[in-house]
């Protein structure tokens, strides 16, 4: 009877282990569907708020210079314009639907981070001229990491994209992939507002910059879709301010 009364404890005991590790699998399944919920839902009203900006502007040019008034006659200056206003809208949805499309997709293989530098460093030529903003990249050594090509690509397109757009004209930046595998994108001349620091990394972050350039800061979707990839493929990435510039820095796993 007594090996009968341990057998069923024991039985007992290990069915409770099987209910508590199901229970917790289950909350983590949870937790998970809960941040992708709450991502679709920020993306869907974050968007949505950041689409009207360009869509108004578009619209007070196109009726300005439709009616031919005052300045907006110049319509050799102004549809310019426009065509930035909606080049801002494609930017938004392309961000929006390539995240939604690939987050789920994720594809391992090796890739080369120096090229992949280079070939994003050469693409942003001709609006890292136009602005007059300098660029070097610095290796001690090259960087091939087990990791998906095109979440990679796009981590480092928008991180240089936030630096080609917020280093001030005539500036510096930086990048250097480091010899303790890290990659650091420096951007000089601006510093990132301390209140907004904590906040970096969500969508559509705004404040001021500092006095080295003056103006409105809107943070967009960039840093933010450089974060949940991150999140996605293992990289820890942390933006700071440096003594004069801001500092983006990504590790990836097993480099």
């Amino acid at each position: 009877a007594g090996d009968e009364v341990q057998m069923l404890a024991d039985t007992l005991d290990d069915l409770y282990q099987q209910i508590r590790e199901s229970y917790g699998q289950l909350e983590e399944k949870n937790r998970e569907l809960a941040e992708e919920n709450k991502r679709q839902e920020i993306f869907l009203l974050a968007s949505s708020h950041q689409l009207m900006t360009p869509i108004a502007a578009g619209l007070l040019l196109v009726d300005g210079m439709m009616g031919q008034i005052g300045k907006y006659k110049d319509t050799g200056r102004y549809l310019p314009k426009v065509k930035e206003e909606l080049l801002s809208m494609s930017k938004i949805v392309e961000d929006i639907l390539y995240l939604n499309r690939c987050a789920d997709n994720i594809q391992l293989q090796q890739v080369d981070i120096k090229q992949l530098l280079e070939e994003r460093i050469l693409a942003y030529q001709v609006v890292l001229g136009d602005r007059r903003i300098g660029v070097e990249l610095i290796q001690n050594q090259g960087l091939t990491v087990y990791t998906d090509e095109m979440m990679a690509l796009q981590i480092i397109d928008n991180l240089l994209s936030n630096g080609a757009k917020y280093t001030p004209e005539g500036g510096y930046m930086e990048i250097a992939l480091c010899s303790d595998g890290r990659v650091r994108i420096e951007n000089f001349g601006v510093t990132v507002p301390e209140e907004l620091l904590p906040h970096i990394l969500e969508p559509f972050v705004s404040g001021s910059h500092g006095k080295e350039t003056g103006g409105a800061r809107s943070q967009g979707l960039g840093l933010y879709i450089a974060s949940y990839y991150a999140k996605k493929l293992g990289i820890h990435f942390e933006v700071f301010n440096g003594e004069n510039s801001v500092v983006a820095e990504l590790w990836f796993p097993d480099s």
